[in-house]
């Protein structure tokens, strides 16, 4: 991360299975969390300018599931530097299973574009902000009521699951 950090002079992100709890809070169900096993990474995080970005969803991102013991742990993250906080203005999130959005996201994806994997995909983003624009404003004011109904439904089920996660 050093390396990238020293490269990039804008915003950017890591995002993945880090497999890393950063604070003890992050893992329920499992032996106690010791300062030693969080440190390194969270040093390493300060020393590259990353922060966890908060998201919404259930705060832990994994489970073991057939343990006698449920153990739970939040090590999935979405990690970013100050940069990135400014470029969220304005977007919505619109989901993938809506058959008009996926099949657009397909129809970019698929167009085939030569240089380098970056510059590949930074064309592939670039036509696709271009046309999720214009669909965008064609079904925004609909699902906008659709996604606020979903969200409060989704908060309602998390905050149950977080007064008694192991239930």
């Amino acid at each position: 991360m050093k390396n990238i950090r020293a490269s990039v002079q804008g915003p950017w992100c890591v995002m993945g299975h880090i497999n890393n709890v950063i604070f003890s809070h992050e893992r329920l169900g499992d032996r106690a969390v010791h300062p030693r096993e969080t440190l390194p990474f969270a040093n390493s995080l300060n020393v590259v300018g990353l922060v966890d970005h908060t998201v919404s969803g259930c705060f832990f991102t994994w489970n073991s599931g057939g343990d006698s013991v449920r153990k739970w742990s939040k090590i999935d993250r979405c990690l970013v530097n100050s940069g990135w906080f400014s470029l969220q203005n304005g977007l919505q999130r619109w989901s993938s299973s809506d058959k008009d959005f996926a099949e657009l996201v397909k129809e970019c994806w698929i167009v085939a574009n030569h240089g380098s994997p970056t510059f590949m995909l930074s064309k592939k983003l670039k036509s696709l902000k271009g046309v999720l624009k214009g669909w965008s404003r064609s079904v925004g004011s609909n699902n906008q009521r659709l996604v606020q109904d979903t969200r409060e439904e989704l908060e309602a089920i998390q905050e149950r699951l977080q007064l008694n996660p192991l239930d």
